[in-house]
């Protein structure tokens, strides 16, 4: 999708972490809930850049001015009107940046961790003799994929509006089932989300 080209070139350029590029997206996607559709702002290259201005001034110490951020873009923008549409953004999104996008939750599942002692992993989906148990290893792996995913979803237009707890749960559940755990949706995984299989199913099928 351009709107997150255009993010992720900006990102990469202020060597921004998943964190901030994931809140930037969020931003971007509560402000174009909020917008009628026939008075939204359809510069995405704009948009992108002051949300994730937003997002880096919220969440790193360090954050660029709005001279720097316009010449990412090749200064097709005055430094006023980018700092006049920071606060036409946060006016619209109702100064609430105490968000949490799907990464946020993805990670905190992942602190809690999603792999348990008990649990078997297959170690191909041919294979069902042989099992491994979880190892620190398989957990970095896990860590790993279930933030790629969480990446990926980022560029499916269909998830854009979705609940990000459930898209997280539904994350974890298919990181689960690419790792080969032989229960993808464990009862301690239930207790650990508070969320049943049936909830996520529709949002598993999708990613």
């Amino acid at each position: 999708m351009k709107r997150i080209d255009n993010l992720s070139y900006i990102a990469d350029c202020l060597q921004s972490d998943n964190q901030t590029i994931h809140h930037a997206v969020h931003l971007m996607d509560i402000y174009s809930s909020k917008m009628p559709k026939e008075k939204q702002e359809y510069d995405t290259i704009l948009i992108s850049l002051v949300c994730l201005l937003i997002s880096t001034k919220y969440l790193q110490i360090k954050y660029p001015g709005a001279e720097a951020l316009n010449d990412m873009v090749q200064r097709r923008y005055s430094a006023d009107y980018i700092i006049a549409m920071e606060g036409k953004v946060l006016d619209i999104i109702d100064w609430n940046l105490m968000v949490f996008p799907v990464y946020d939750y993805v990670k905190i599942f992942i602190s809690q961790g999603c792999l348990f002692e008990n649990e078997e992993i297959l170690r191909n989906a041919k294979d069902h003799q042989h099992r491994d148990k979880p190892t620190c290893q398989l957990a970095s792996h896990f860590k790993k994929y279930a933030e790629f995913f969480a990446d990926f979803c980022l560029y499916q237009e269909c998830l854009m509006t979705v609940n990000p707890y459930f898209l997280a749960c539904a994350i974890v559940a298919y990181t689960r089932k690419y790792m080969g755990v032989a229960i993808i949706w464990s009862h301690e995984m239930e207790l650990l989300t508070k969320c049943q299989f049936t909830n996520i199913k529709d949002l598993y099928d999708l990613i």
